[in-house]
């Protein structure tokens, strides 16, 4: 597994993800926040979807893990049919999954955010469903009207 940075103000500022590595950081007092030289900026490693949800609208950078390239199947072109094992179906679908959290924390952090009814997730604003789980989207979570 890798342990990659997400939602860096970098990100956005040059329109590239952040290339760190959690390993790359310099270590803090605290085993789940590293800090960043190049943003100046601390690193919170979020285990759960809930530390993720709670980093995220708090504007925090955060770092998850992901499956690295040797635990996923190989493309072969011109194959179909090629079977998985259940270890590589596993890594493509939470490789799916945490491209999905990447997006809802990226993009669905702002003001006019709305959430996940499923999930918890934020989605930006023009969002119809949740790319984490496929679920719906609730109200903007800043909306007086929303019930």
């Amino acid at each position: 597994m890798l342990r990659t940075v997400r939602s860096c103000p970098n990100e956005f500022a040059i329109r590239r993800r952040c290339d760190k590595s959690w390993e790359s950081l310099a270590a803090t007092e605290d085993d789940d926040v590293r800090h960043c030289g190049v943003c100046a900026k601390d690193v919170h490693f979020c285990r759960t979807d809930e530390e993720t949800i709670r980093h995220a609208l708090a504007r925090h950078c955060i770092a998850r893990e992901v499956p690295d390239g040797s635990e996923r199947p190989p493309v072969i072109v011109g194959q179909s049919g090629t079977r998985w094992t259940p270890r590589q179906e596993h890594a493509v679908a939470l490789t799916d999954r945490e491209r999905g959290i990447a997006w809802a924390i990226g993009d669905g952090v702002d003001d006019d955010a709305k959430q996940c009814v499923s999930c918890g997730f934020p989605l930006p604003s023009w969002a119809k469903r949740c790319r984490v789980c496929g679920g719906d989207v609730a109200p903007k979570r800043n909306d007086p009207t929303a019930g």
